[in-house]
């Protein structure tokens, strides 16, 4: 996973499901590759996103801000 907390704990929430990034996607709505981006760290999610990160997975919005 990338260096912020957010990109490890959707790392950590994927694996602790036993998801793949494709089925990751499908739960969030967002396709694979923006799936890998986010746990990367290649690119970091929009406020929207984060919040429905948070809603949907328990990742805290600020934690895409802090390693």
């Amino acid at each position: 996973p990338g260096e912020t907390e957010g990109c490890r704990l959707l790392y950590e929430w994927i694996q602790s499901r036993d998801l793949t990034y494709t089925q990751a996607g499908k739960l969030l709505g967002y396709p694979l590759e923006t799936i890998s981006r986010y746990v990367t760290g290649a690119r970091r999610p929009d406020p929207e996103t984060m919040f429905k990160l948070k809603a949907l997975a328990d990742i805290p919005m600020e934690s895409w801000l802090r390693n």
